[in-house]
């Protein structure tokens, strides 16, 4: 009986790693075909000199959404809708130097117990609908840290994933990012 608890156990597991892998295709699209309530977002957006807007169609496994890019005082930026046109989130790119160093220091600490080998490729502040405003002003605590970490595991393979933490640093989750190499082709 052990023995079947401990393969199902096993099994369950596996299954849950097995999920937590990003597998975004993104397809760069008109304002016109983006979901109206996301235009209307958008055009209320306090962004009057933002630069390079572009808008794109992401679709990763089942889930699908819209998303707008642009600069705006000297930061680049993502804005993320559900197919509906809901805002998802707002992400601000921003130098790792940048990051409070309390906040860096408790991120490293966990990537260096978890990995023997990492190099932190992006860093976002991300903020989540109900304070979105904030995304646009300066030095505003974000809801979260979003990171692409590229790391080598035990057999000295590249693996990245994408991570998330919370406002003081602290690890919630991350996803493993598969890059299919003929992504050039699809679009």
């Amino acid at each position: 009986m052990k023995i079947l608890v401990s393969i199902i156990f096993v099994f369950l597991n596996s299954m849950a790693f097995s999920q937590d892998v990003k597998e975004e295709v993104e397809k760069r699209i008109y304002i016109s075909e983006m979901p109206t309530q996301a235009v209307i977002y958008i055009k209320q957006m306090p962004i009057d000199t933002a630069t390079k807007i572009k808008y794109y169609f992401e679709q990763d496994k089942d889930r699908k959404s819209y998303e707008a890019k642009f600069k705006f005082k000297e930061h680049k930026y993502s804005v993320e809708f559900d197919i509906n046109g809901n805002l998802q989130d707002i992400e601000v790119r921003q130098k790792k130097s940048d990051l409070p160093e309390d906040i860096l220091a408790r991120i490293e600490s966990y990537l260096t117990d978890t990995y023997s080998r990492y190099k932190i490729e992006k860093t976002q502040m991300q903020y989540l609908p109900l304070h979105a405003k904030r995304a646009f002003k300066e030095n505003i605590k974000p809801d979260g840290y979003e990171l692409i970490v590229a790391t080598k595991n035990e057999k000295n393979k590249l693996e990245k994933y994408e991570m998330t933490f919370n406002p003081k640093g602290s690890f919630l989750k991350s996803r493993k990012i598969v890059r299919r190499s003929y992504d050039f082709l699809l679009f």
